[in-house]
């Protein structure tokens, strides 16, 4: 199934308080409220989005936020595996800011998306087993799918149960694990003039 493919241009319309995906519609609400209010007070506005956040973590409870994908490998936790993972690196999402800050007069009302080369295509978070395993060869790194194949399918088929279905997956959790998707980064690129670090960088 080819990856539906998103940019800039591109608006969240699908998530609602009624699919599951609060966390997706307020992120959507609160871009528009921010952009109109700035509009309001004449001050710029320029919206980053990037993709599941990983790199070096500087304090220990951040290794629960995005990070946590790396810190399963560690202790052999089950992770979320929906096959519509993109990943950008913390040091070039702090690249992109700096940049956004020093030219905001000129990047006024933009946006860009922020992930790698690699995973601009979209991929598993699984993956990110074999490329820690790579790397560290002497740690026991192991990626743990919270839901096989298996568990999903049983889980799907139980969340279409009329009251208690979207107890065991809401409508988007269905949407996300099977969704192919495929980002530009082609305006970051050219816009804001980043190179994005290889994954396998950022992993390590």
């Amino acid at each position: 199934k080819r990856p539906r493919s998103y940019d800039e241009t591109d608006w969240n319309e699908s998530s609602s308080l009624e699919n599951g995906d609060a966390y997706g519609f307020g992120k959507t609400r609160a871009e528009r409220f921010a952009k109109g209010r700035c509009a309001e007070l004449g001050l710029p506005f320029v919206a980053l989005h990037p993709g599941i956040v990983i790199g070096p973590v500087m304090a220990k409870p951040h290794t629960k936020a995005s990070p946590v994908f790396c810190r399963n490998l560690i202790f052999h936790k089950p992770t979320m595996n929906p096959d519509s993972a993109h990943f950008v690196d913390v040091r070039d999402v702090a690249a992109a800011h700096a940049t956004a800050v020093e030219r905001a007069a000129d990047l006024d009302a933009k946006r860009f998306v922020l992930v790698n080369d690699e995973t601009a295509r979209c991929v598993n978070p699984t993956s990110l087993g074999p490329i820690a395993s790579s790397a560290f060869p002497e740690w026991d790194l192991r990626a743990k799918p919270l839901l096989p194949a298996w568990k999903y399918a049983v889980a799907k088929a139980l969340s279409y149960v009329p009251v208690v279905g979207q107890n065991v997956m809401t409508p988007y959790e269905r949407e996300a694990f099977a969704a192919k998707t495929a980002l530009s980064n082609a305006s970051a690129k050219r816009v804001l003039g980043l190179e994005f670090r290889p994954h396998a960088d950022s992993v390590a």
